[in-house]
Parts: C-alpha cells; structure tokens; sequence
C-alpha cells in the first residue's frame, strides 16, 4: 500500500554549470520541500478516506487504509543554483549561488536566502571566505 508519484522540476535555461544535488525536506507531518537545480517546490501530502482528507499521510485510519493526495502548494526558481533549503518558520532559509558567470570572483560566493513560500526575499547575506561552494560542491 505505497504511492510513487513524479515530481517533474523545469530544468534551469540555460543549462547550470555544475550539477546540484536534489534536496528534500519535511517541512512539518504534511508538507515537503523539493529543490533540485534552480527549483523550489512545495508539496502538501494528504491521506484521504471515503472523500474526506486527513493530516496522517501513510497511516491507517481507523477504517482501513488510507489513500494520498499529493498536490504542489507553490513552485517558483531561485535565480541559481540551490546548494540548500531548510523551512525557517513560515518561510524558507535557502544556501544558493547567485546567478553569474562562475569563476567570476564575487558573484560566485554562496548566500544565505530567508525566502517567503511566493518567493519574496526577506533577507540575504553572502558568504566570505575562500570557498566557492555553489551547490554545496567544492569548486
């Protein structure tokens, strides 16, 4: 009693540079965060039974079994490549690379991004040192 479902996340135009790694993380017993590339998705997961929906996504209710519904709450990009994403109360705390030529000195250092869900930037700061770290990958 599983349920597979395809997330399909846009592919960054024009391609990125270096490969990011996807990231997911619950955001609470409900809501999953996705990010792959230069994409952030937000995933509610429901159990359902008989019509009605419930918060308890893979567990039995108590009249059998019940079934999930997966719908993506918001979608938006980043403006380059995403080394992370974390929920940061009602908002999000992304580690992103700014969008630039890589190799260009500054413009490649990592930021710490304090989004909301519709993706307003609500706080950002970059981060100084020798590292090039764009995607959370030594470079």
């Amino acid at each position: 009693s599983h349920q597979c479902t395809h997330v399909v996340h846009p592919m960054a135009e024009p391609p990125l540079a270096r490969p990011c790694r996807p990231n997911l993380f619950w955001h609470s017993e409900s809501f999953l965060i996705s990010s792959m590339g230069d994409s952030i998705r937000i995933i509610r997961i429901l159990a359902s039974k008989a019509g009605t929906s419930e918060q308890l996504p893979g567990r039995e209710t108590s009249g059998g079994p019940s079934r999930l519904s997966i719908d993506t709450m918001a979608s938006f990009r980043a403006g380059g490549p995403i080394g992370g994403v974390a929920p940061f109360g009602k908002d999000l705390l992304l580690l992103a690379t700014p969008p630039g030529d890589e190799g260009a000195g500054s413009e490649d250092l990592p930021e710490v991004r304090i989004v909301s869900s519709s993706n307003d930037v609500l706080a950002s700061d970059v981060l100084q040192g020798d590292d090039r770290a764009g995607c959370g990958l030594a470079g």
